[in-house]
């Protein structure tokens, strides 16, 4: 078999259509979604898409090409070593412990053992549609030139490492204390994380919750937007009062639930391919960042793959004659 090299799929002219996400600038890791999508399409995989298909390639070396080949394209973009906390969840699917290998330049993944009842119970986002979205390049800037940058990544890893063990003990209590310690931790290295709408709208309803209820929360990804991860007690009135509260004032509420990663299959009654990826919540974020060569430290993250999925579908006859542009349909799939 003629593998692609990684450089040959990344070149690749792409013109397939993309499903918008309802997630977009608000920390879920939209633009990795849709790169992970275009990759795993592009002609250059061609060869390894047909022979996933055929069953002659493990479905986990497909998915270890894709993630590799659509972080390099995301850090070529943006000219930094950044979205590997990114990427590979959303590629591997689950909860995913993720550390930078510097000299493999990618990362090396782990899966989580977190229990799927055990999150959507105390696990909970909240986003407003219509609300502030991040910008990171501030964030990055100052991440970057913090002369004891190496340090924070240790830091951040530690508390990955911390908040691994209190998900696989399912101890939530010490998972919302992890979430203000990462917020304190990264507020302090990047300057401009936490947002005040939304600190301030969570203080207070922690004030009326009560911490025992509500424990901790953090910002997914690592903007100011109007968004949070947050963890409870995961009793039935606590669930509804939170609920009520962010339904209030126009915001989404969900429970935390991991999906699956990168899929593909062939519908070979219609011969339609479909590609479908998550998007990506993260626990612990940030210690990526010393990927890049101005850091150089192999930190640890961790993140956990969530719905809702952006799904791609096309004639399997088109993706076979690699044609990008005819029978192509985008969707997002809120299951």
């Amino acid at each position: 078999m003629n593998k692609p090299s990684l450089e040959t799929a990344m070149s690749s002219s792409l013109s397939v259509a993309i499903p918008s996400s309802p997630l977009r600038g608000l920390g879920f890791s939209s633009s990795s979604v849709e790169s992970v999508l275009r990759t795993a399409v592009s002609v250059g995989m061609r060869p390894l898409l047909l022979e996933l298909l055929a069953g002659r390639l493990p479905p986990e070396h497909f998915r270890s090409v894709i993630a590799r080949t659509a972080l390099d394209d995301e850090r070529r973009a943006a000219g930094a070593a950044i979205a590997g906390n990114d990427v590979y969840p959303i590629v591997h699917g689950g909860v995913v412990s993720a550390s930078v290998d510097l000299a493999f330049g990618g990362m090396r993944t782990r899966v989580v053992d977190a229990d799927s009842d055990f999150l959507s119970r105390h696990f909970f986002l909240a986003w407003n549609p219509n609300g502030k979205m991040h910008s990171v390049s501030a964030a990055l800037s100052n991440c970057f030139s913090d002369p004891v940058a190496g340090c924070r990544v240790r830091s951040l890893s530690a508390l990955a490492g911390e908040m691994t063990r209190n998900l696989e003990k399912q101890d939530w209590r010490a998972c919302g204390q992890g979430f203000l310690d990462y917020n304190r931790e990264f507020q302090a290295w990047s300057k401009s994380y936490l947002s005040p709408s939304v600190a301030s709208r969570m203080s207070s309803l922690v004030s009326r919750a009560g911490k025992d209820r509500l424990p901790g929360w953090k910002h997914p990804g690592a903007g100011d937007a109007e968004s949070v991860l947050l963890v409870c007690d995961g009793r039935s009135e606590t669930i509804s009062f939170l609920r009520s509260e962010f339904q209030s004032c126009g915001w989404e509420f969900q429970p935390v639930r991991g999906q699956g990663g990168l899929q593909v299959s062939l519908d070979t009654p219609g011969q339609k391919l479909t590609v479908s990826a998550p998007h990506r919540v993260d626990f612990i974020g940030a210690a990526d960042l010393g990927a890049d060569a101005r850091i150089a430290v192999e930190g640890t993250c961790l993140a956990c793959a969530v719905g809702p999925r952006l799904q791609i579908d096309c004639p399997f006859v088109h993706a076979l004659q690699g044609d990008m542009r005819n029978g192509w349909s985008a969707s997002v799939d809120r299951a």
